[in-house]
């Protein structure tokens, strides 16, 4: 590795060409999702919790003087756009809600507006206010060209062209190359001839791709292990703030100018020459000093904007390299001006040996703690710039920095840390210097005495740069004393809590957006059409209630914007009470879906969950143990007991579970070599360990979870193999179980407590609630709908009902087929919003009839399908309930009966107008289901009176789940275990619970999100041919109907939609008609 002593004259910052890698960058394809780089990723994330905001601006006002042609500059702007691509990127997000890159931005257009005309003592100001309101303008990631220009015409000859960029394409390294290339294809646009400029070797996104591979390289592990030294014992005491920080960073900042006059610039630079070091390093020496003057800190951490451009292919290339590494030097009052130079010196040579490690993974590796309120390795920044941006001007046309205005390198308003400081040298002449502060900590007056100081202690430690730091300087910067508040002790919640509920729209609208990755959210956009679903409700009420809203989940469901939303919130009261708030020992009745199991099945040992983990080579088994040990004492339902014989009547079975300090029966990790495997004997390994794994579990000995390492060394991943029986966990449970578990393994790793985030609702007061409500008088009034629900008469697959001796797993048959990324991302946004529905119930309906027209060519008849959905049951049964993070069993099972009547299933498939009918006609028949479908198991199964009634019915023959994209990725953000895979096991003699199993999932294909959709039967049912057919006939009526939707006019409203008003579909598709007129 080359050691890196002096900053690099192209990029103009602190940094250096050349880096970990001399090969060439190689080129990859455009016919996918693009990767985003390490820093592009980080300003892509704060634009999602900061929608709207103009933080990452980069504003680029230039003063145009000389005849202009102003068309030669549109054409110039266009070619910019062709030659660096990124200039073309929209940011957009899979199913998962993960970012990627695509080329699909417009190209920049060129605004202009004539102020010629004005008085010449209006003109000034009203330039001022149009620069100030171009670069505070927002950009849309996901659909704005990220390069706006505005021309702005003072005179004849005289213009000012400023340029807003977002720092996701751009930085300051960037400025004088897109200065170059403009002037280029302005001289060419403007007389007719060719640009004389070389191909460019590689773009910005085959760098991103590149730095991703990085990290498998040798010199990448070094560079951690370099700043995992440079960083231990890491201190960070507040500086001397005028007031407590917030909990959360507000971003508003105000700009203060300075300047190091001409003698004392001067000064700095004889100074740099004679001690061998750049004047960067001399500057960042006095604002060391200044900090530890001002502070008392000794261990001083400043944020050094470096260039990132580590390879020779990518000086040309326009994008976002910066990065900004810590610089950390020891500084006390003893030392002397020239020792701290020296120290600094040190400092830079070691950084700049490493700066290619992005900031984000230094964070990682130095193990600091992430902050909602503060950046975790600094507080102050420091950029540098040493090159002019604006060299040689347009043709005919000389550019310079726009002077008449308060925009310099932030958008006015804005602060991205609690001080930056900026310094530009142009080599002769006085410096220029700019102070950027957060308003939340910082008074003006601090503000404007820190500005004042700077020059000075410049000016001091270049008279005596001998003396000691203790002696240097003016005796105004001696540390003062501020009124700081002591840090709360509880995490920084997300968002400001309201003052009451009133407040709560904000609130809620800020939720909406984080959730569904929006940039806005408007007061009336409807949660579920802008893209939430019923997982994400979850989230919506988990977070809504730590930010002091409380709102339930059928809130969500019944009133669906922020606005009318907000109406029904309360404000915060008592906190809830959490599982470690309950007694020890305690009873937890059997919920509706393990009383079905319990008496179609009995419950086997055999019926788990299961997960695959990838986690970081050398993973500790011992230290494991005690991480799981920790997770279960902290979720209860993963102590639980079965209580009740096997040959008793499951109504009268419970779980029991004792307090957090009982021990698990037997060993929880069990470590297995798998050095040295290929991925096929990997695979092999995996699925014996998992099967053995589930087939130690026993529920009524307590053995309710099991963990297998697969050891792999300390050089490969190893994978962690849990599982968890079925009756203590779900889908949704493995989100906090698997996030916890990292926690408390790495807590424990680093010799530190484990502290878990609490679990509001315990399972157990779930259940005994539901099972209370299930003889209310108002959830006995459900028992009608039901009973009609269950009318007899719907024919049977296979013509006979299941045979528990030939029905079950072992004689299944599986088929499923896949729906392509368009058609996919079609179903998840765009189709339901079109008909203000969820993408589940479009899967339902096209199930429906799909099921209507296979009976029908199979000669079973006619009539309504009878179906039993399957939905994730985490209902809160009163208002207090938070059940984010609870694990346990929570699946709910209902009835529906969905009647497609005679629907032209062949118009559905070729996309006419049938399809908007069936999707319309089956959400309206969906809208008439009791409450969110959670009453059908209560009344069944815990309510003895109505359960005799419901039993007596005939059930649904057919099952369907939609999965959605529920898991997939790393466990907790900037995690080192990454989920591989969700999987099961089920004793063999299991009868099976329907003739037809149904689902659809969303998973990430190589082209973006692929929906599966599977049909499950028993083969001695149903051939494989029948299922096939009923599968594909699915994915047909999907299809079409993704087709139908992009007819104009396509979608609308049903009655249901209108509880309030009395309206027929005629009527409703007549008022939709006038309006769209």
């Amino acid at each position: 590795a080359r050691r890196l002593h002096e900053l690099s004259a192209e990029a103009g910052e602190a940094g250096a060409a050349g880096g970990p890698d001399d090969l060439p960058i190689p080129r990859i394809g455009r016919d996918g999702p693009l990767p985003l780089s390490f820093g592009q990723e980080p300003l892509w994330y704060l634009d999602q919790v900061n929608p709207g905001s103009p933080l990452y601006n980069v504003p680029a006002p230039l003063h145009l003087t000389g005849p202009l042609d102003t068309a030669a500059l549109q054409d110039a702007l266009s070619d910019m756009a062709a030659r660096h691509e990124v200039l073309r990127s929209a940011f957009l997000t899979d199913a998962d809600s993960a970012p990627y890159v695509a080329f699909t931005a417009p190209e920049p257009l060129l605004a202009v507006l004539d102020v010629s005309r004005m008085p010449g003592e209006q003109r000034g100001p009203r330039v001022r206010t149009l620069i100030r309101d171009a670069v505070a303008q927002p950009f849309d990631l996901t659909r704005d060209t990220l390069l706006r220009a505005l021309l702005i015409k003072r005179a004849e000859a005289d213009h000012v062209l400023v340029l807003t960029f977002h720092h996701t394409v751009f930085d300051g390294g960037s400025t004088a190359l897109f200065t170059r290339d403009l002037a280029e294809f302005y001289r060419a646009r403007s007389t007719g001839t060719p640009a004389r400029l070389p191909e460019l070797p590689v773009q910005y996104q085959d760098y991103a791709a590149w730095q991703r591979s990085l990290p498998d390289g040798a010199r990448w592990r070094r560079s951690l292990d370099f700043w995992r030294a440079e960083l231990t014992g890491l201190d960070r005491p507040e500086l001397p703030l005028d007031g407590p920080r917030p909990d959360v960073q507000s971003y508003d900042g105000e700009v203060l100018p300075f300047l190091v006059d001409a003698e004392s610039a001067e000064r700095v630079r004889e100074y740099s020459r004679r001690h061998g070091v750049t004047t960067f390093v001399t500057m960042l020496a006095v604002l060391d000093a200044l900090v530890h003057r001002w502070s008392g800190h000794r261990d001083i951490v400043i944020g050094v904007a470096t260039s990132g451009r580590v390879h020779p292919d990518i000086q040309d290339v326009l994008g976002y390299f910066n990065n900004l590494p810590p610089f950390r030097t020891d500084t006390t009052a003893d030392l002397t001006f020239d020792e701290l130079v020296r120290r600094c010196a040190g400092t830079v040579a070691g950084v700049l040996d490493h700066e290619e490690i992005p900031v984000s993974q230094i964070v990682s590796a130095a193990g600091a703690r992430r902050d909602l309120a503060r950046h975790p390795l600094y507080d102050v920044t420091y950029t540098y710039q040493n090159v002019p941006q604006y060299e040689g001007g347009l043709a005919g046309v000389e550019i310079t920095r726009y002077a008449d205005t308060d925009v310099g390198g932030v958008v006015p308003g804005t602060a991205k840390f609690d001080l930056s400081f900026g310094i530009v040298d142009a080599g002769t002449g006085p410096m220029i210097g700019e102070l950027d502060y957060a308003t939340a900590l910082f008074d003006r007056a601090t503000a404007g005495r820190l500005v004042r100081w700077f020059p000075e202690l410049v000016a001091a430690a270049m008279a005596e740069p001998g003396r000691t730091l203790g002696e240097l300087g003016p005796e105004r910067t001696q540390p003062e004393a501020r009124p700081v508040l002591p840090p709360a002790l509880e995490p920084p919640a997300s968002v400001e809590p309201p003052e009451s509920p009133t407040d709560a729209e904000p609130v809620l609208r800020k939720l909406f957006a984080d959730l569904v990755g929006a940039a806005t959210v408007r007061p009336d956009d409807d949660f579920f059409v802008i893209g939430g679903d019923s997982v994400m409700s979850i989230q919506l009420v988990a977070r809504a209630r730590r930010a002091g809203v409380m709102i339930s989940q059928r809130d969500v469901f019944e009133h669906r914007t922020a606005a009318a939303i907000a109406a029904v919130a309360t404000a915060a009261a008592a906190p809830p009470r959490t599982e470690a708030d309950e007694g020890t020992d305690q009873r937890v009745p059997l919920t509706p879906v393990m009383r079905e199991f319990a008496e179609r099945a009995g419950i086997p040992g055999l019926f788990a969950q299961t997960v695959t983990v990838a986690v970081p080579a050398g993973t500790d088994p011992a230290v494991l143990d005690t991480a799981f040990r920790a997770v279960r004492a902290h979720h209860a339902m993963l102590r639980a007991r079965l209580a009740g014989e096997k040959d008793t009547d499951p109504a009268t079975w419970a779980l029991t579970v004792p307090g957090a300090d009982a021990d698990g029966a037997g060993p929880h990790v069990r470590r297995v070599d798998a050095a040295d495997l290929d991925p096929r004997e990997l695979a092999g390994l995996l699925e014996r360990e998992g099967r053995a794994a589930a087939g130690r579990l026993d529920p009524r000995a307590g053995i309710t979870a099991q963990l297998v390492l697969l050891d792999r060394g300390t050089s490969e991943e190893g994978r962690l193999l849990l599982a968890i029986h079925h009756l203590v966990v779900d889908v949704l449970s493995w989100k906090a179980i698997l996030s916890d578990l990292e926690t408390a393994y790495e807590a424990l790793a680093a010799g530190e407590p484990v502290s878990l985030p609490p679990v509001p609702t315990s399972f157990g007061q779930w259940a005994r609630t539901l099972a209370s409500l299930a003889e209310t008088p108002q959830w006995q009034a459900e028992l009608p709908a039901w009973e009609r629900t269950l009318a007899p008469g719907e024919p049977l697959p296979g013509g006979r009902p299941l045979d528990p001796g030939r029905d079950t797993p072992a004689h299944a048959g599986h088929v499923s087929v896949s729906l392509p990324a368009p058609v996919t991302t079609a179903l998840l946004t765009t189709v339901p919003a079109a008909f203000y529905s969820g993408t589940g119930d479009l899967l339902l309906a096209t199930l429906a009839a799909a099921v209507a027209g296979w009976r029908a060519a199979r000669g079973d008849g006619a009539g309504p399908v009878l179906i039993d959905v399957e939905g994730h049951g985490r209902e809160p049964l009163t208002e207090d309930m938070d059940l984010s993070r609870t694990v346990g069993w929570f699946t709910c099972v209902y009835p529906v009966r969905l009647d497609p009547g005679t629907t032209d299933l062949a118009e559905v498939r070729t996309g006419g107008p049938a399809a908007g009918h069936l999707i319309k006609r089956i959400k309206e028949q969906l809208g008439v289901v009791p409450g969110n479908g959670l009453g059908h198991g209560a009344l069944r199964y815990l309510a003895p009176t109505t359960g005799s009634a419901l039993a007596g019915l005939p059930a649904p023959s057919i099952g369907f789940n939609y999965l959605g994209g529920l898991l997939g990725g790393e466990t907790t953000p900037d995690s080192g275990w990454r989920l591989l895979e969700l999987g099961g096991e089920i004793a063999e003699h299991t009868t099976l619970g329907r003739a037809l199993e149904t689902s659809g999932t969303v998973i990430d294909g190589p082209h973006g999100p692929e929906l599966h959709l599977s049909v499950t039967s028993s083969r001695h049912l149903l051939d494989e041919n029948a299922a096939r057919a009923l599968c594909q006939d699915w994915a047909a009526l999907l299809t079409g109907l993704v087709a139908y939707a992009e007819r104009p006019g396509a979608g609308g409203h049903v009655p249901s939609d209108f509880p309030l008003v009395a309206l027929s579909q005629r009527q409703i598709e007549q008022l939709e008609a006038g309006i769209g007129e």
